[in-house]
């Protein structure tokens, strides 16, 4: 997994958008919509039960933090939830997409679902500004597993290839983070088919991992200590397993990471073959030509030295540490 840096402004633009229906003209939107806090004050006069109308209450006051707060504050809120609206919280979790059909839904939970994944997510964000916010975010490679491309194709008026967007707390149990900046992860399809409606604790968002992404640093294990030694060919057959500096439970299941990187033994033996044969002494001659040290790594890793640039190229997290593994 990859972190992922916001570099501009996006989440606070993407707050004034969906929420107060201001600087529609920096989403390339010309629909026009009525935002998300008159959508609320509307549905809540539905609401006749004293704890429901509380907590929609508690989700009113805290809707900008919902809409525009970093993981960790999302973290807060939910940890409010559970403790000070306990029976609230147990109505909405109770229903499930995949629980039998004709299952009566709790009513705080349709206007939950009503608010904000039918209105706010499906009608703004999925139809309207998915496309050029995930664009904004330019972001190339799926950030769970760091393997697959994230491709665009056409533009959003033409119903061109985007992203996946899952969402970290799932919209089935936590309707009202359906919106939320920050719980929106651009994936590759297989990671959010993988993740789906699941939220297995001890689990990392990409928003949640330390900047240089040493939260999730590669290894490998040898087969014997003479790796170093021997040819390209049999230092691939000399690797015995890629894995992880740290045990990460969670991620490493749900994405069944330890296994999609077993394919990439060749890429390891070929960082090890350059490591030995490409040394310090000859990236830097690359100076010579006018090429910068992080240049000279892009042309003898075929990656990136930038964990900021992590994002651009597949398994440029697994290449940066092995080549650091030394």
């Amino acid at each position: 997994m990859i972190n992922i840096e916001i570099l501009s402004n996006i989440d606070i633009d993407y707050y004034n958008f969906v929420v107060l229906s201001q600087d529609k003209d920096k989403w390339d939107v010309t629909t026009n919509i009525d935002g998300l806090k008159k959508k609320i004050e509307r549905e809540a006069k539905k609401v006749k039960n004293k704890d429901d109308l509380e907590f929609i209450s508690f989700i009113q006051k805290r809707l900008k933090t919902i809409v525009k707060g970093d993981i960790n504050k999302l973290k807060k809120i939910q940890n409010i939830i559970e403790v000070k609206y306990t029976k609230v919280w147990k109505k909405i979790k109770s229903y499930n997409e995949n629980a039998p059909k004709g299952k009566k839904r709790k009513f705080i939970y349709t206007i939950l679902e009503k608010i904000f994944v039918t209105y706010g997510y499906e009608s703004i964000i999925s139809e309207k500004i998915a496309y050029k916010m995930l664009r904004k975010l330019d972001i190339k490679v799926c950030p769970y597993c760091n393997i697959n491309y994230i491709s665009f194709s056409g533009t959003n008026s033409n119903k061109g290839i985007r992203p996946e967007l899952d969402h970290f707390y799932p919209k089935s149990h936590y309707p009202y983070f359906a919106v939320s900046f920050y719980n929106l992860i651009p994936s590759c399809r297989n990671c959010n088919g993988l993740k789906s409606n699941n939220f297995p604790k001890g689990l990392y968002s990409p928003y949640e991992i330390s900047e240089n992404n040493d939260d999730f640093k590669f290894k490998y294990i040898a087969k014997n200590i003479n790796i170093l030694s021997t040819s390209l060919n049999n230092i691939e057959k000399g690797i015995d397993k890629i894995t992880f500096q740290k045990e990460i439970i969670a991620n490493n299941k749900m994405f069944h990471l330890d296994d999609l990187y077993q394919v990439h033994k060749d890429v390891v033996a070929e960082v090890i073959w350059k490591n030995r044969n490409f040394p310090n002494v000859l990236r830097d001659s690359y100076k010579n030509f006018g090429i910068s040290k992080r240049e000279a790594y892009r042309i003898v890793f075929c990656n990136y030295s930038d964990v900021n640039e992590f994002n651009k190229r597949p398994l440029s997290k697994l290449t940066y540490d092995i080549q650091k593994y030394f």
